[in-house]
């Protein structure tokens, strides 16, 4: 079992609970058994892969009111040429309460003979607690857009250990010399692992109801950058990575 945490920093709206839930469906028409773990107070991941929701939630199996096992939503989407595909879901809806991640992520561990890859979707950066989440995953993906207001939002987010990935997406365009050079500066000081996602005029029409329309109208180039960063998480980590 792989586990890893997409963040902002502090923040909003770079695109990275899209790109996260994309990625869960993309591994999920992989073969691969996916669980995606919405760590977000309102619901970001949850909403956009399931719509209107009941609990329990992620904050109910951080109390201790629920167990992980009953917590797990079991998805199923629809899709043209490819038929129906599955992937698991712990939903989530207002704040989590504070407590050691550790026996949470424990629990999470348990089912690595039923899930190949975790991922958790956390907020833009709200405290410190939300770190645990980084320091018990395999992977940490920073996702931002190419500009320097958003990656520097990254500065908040200690890397520890684990290695890192870089995402540039764009929700808005920008021009291909701007983005190049970006992502040579990016390579070159931060990771050489770094996965540029075009613009893609489709996403914001993404939700439980349409989600095979909009998968099925992404651009090639949009579909490879998902494969690539998929790959490369799911791959055995070598050192070095």
């Amino acid at each position: 079992m792989k586990i890893a945490s997409f963040t902002s920093g502090g923040k909003g709206g770079t695109g990275k609970t899209t790109i996260s839930s994309l990625l869960t469906i993309g591994l999920a028409i992989s073969g691969y058994r996916v669980l995606i773990v919405d760590a977000s107070w309102e619901g970001g991941a949850s909403r956009l892969l399931l719509g209107n929701f009941p609990p329990p939630y992620l904050r109910d199996v951080l109390t201790g009111n629920n167990g992980v096992e009953e917590s797990i939503l079991k998805c199923k989407i629809e899709l043209p040429k490819i038929g129906e595909i599955h992937f698991y879901i712990i939903p989530n809806l207002g704040l989590l309460p504070r407590i050691d991640l550790s026996h949470f992520v424990q629990r999470i561990k348990r089912f690595e003979k039923y899930f190949d890859f975790v991922i958790f979707d956390l907020p833009a950066y709200q405290d410190k607690w939300f770190e645990s989440f980084l320091m018990y995953s395999d992977y940490i993906v920073k996702v931002a857009e190419p500009n320097l207001m958003s990656f520097s939002a990254l500065a908040s987010i200690p890397d520890y250990d684990n290695p890192v990935v870089y995402v540039l997406n764009q929700p808005r365009f920008y021009s291909k010399n701007h983005v190049k050079q970006f992502v040579e500066d990016v390579t070159e000081k931060f990771s050489p692992h770094v996965y540029v996602f075009p613009y893609e005029p489709v996403i914001p029409m993404l939700s439980p109801a349409n989600a095979g329309v909009v998968l099925s109208s992404l651009s090639k180039e949009f579909q490879d950058s998902l494969f690539r960063l998929g790959s490369f998480l799911v791959k055995p980590k070598v050192k070095g990575d």
